[in-house]
Order: C-alpha cells, then structure tokens, then sequence
C-alpha cells in the first residue's frame, strides 16, 4: 500500500490486482456509492468503512495491492492495511489486536449491511 493525503475531503483507492479506481466522499459513502454515484466495488468498502467509523480521517489517495485471491479474503486484508494506514495518518498508536478488531467492527457496521 502507498498513500499520501488528499487534498480535498474525498478518498481515492486504487487497487492494482484489478486496475480499478473508486473515489468516494464520507457522504457518497454512507449509501456506498462513489462520488460519481456508481455503486462502490466490493474491494473498496472496507476502505470506505473504515472512514465513515473514524471521526476525523484525512483526505488520502492510497494505492493498494495484495497477493491474496480476489474474494472475501482479499477484501479484509485490504480492510486491515487501510485501518492502519489510517491510524498512522492519524498518530494513533495501535496493535495488531486493535487493528483487526476495528476491521471487523467496520465489517459488521457497514460492510455487510444492505
């Protein structure tokens, strides 16, 4: 993963085992869209989650890759590498512990929610 803050309130990931894009805002995000109202990829969820739980999350432009297969797997570890980038961005210290466990709140809360 490589990121660096965004410049806006907006949130870019790109995920190169799929060469796709999704750009999305806190709003967008509360009913999983992308700012161009496309519906937001499955891999890009946890990411949007993961914002929409914190409270103060900077803007950011993150490329993400992985050598998982595509699927439910690939999507939490993508969850897990995104909540830490956040909390060094934020200056939050954490654990590994800490880490999945806010993946997996953010699985409950938004993720798997219609």
């Amino acid at each position: 993963m490589a990121a660096k803050p965004g410049e806006d309130e907006r949130y870019t990931v790109y995920d190169v085992e799929t060469e796709t894009e999704a750009t999305f805002s806190r709003q967008s995000a509360k009913s999983k869209r992308t700012v161009l109202n496309r519906p937001l990829p499955r891999w890009a969820r946890y990411a949007a989650g993961v914002i929409l739980l914190l409270d103060d999350a900077p803007g950011v432009d993150a490329v993400i890759c992985g050598d998982e297969a595509a699927g439910v797997r690939y999507e939490h570890s993508l969850g897990v590498a995104f909540t830490a980038l956040m909390w060094e961005m934020l200056g939050l210290s954490y654990d590994e512990r800490v880490l999945v466990d806010f993946t997996e709140r953010v699985r409950r809360e938004y993720v798997e929610t219609s």
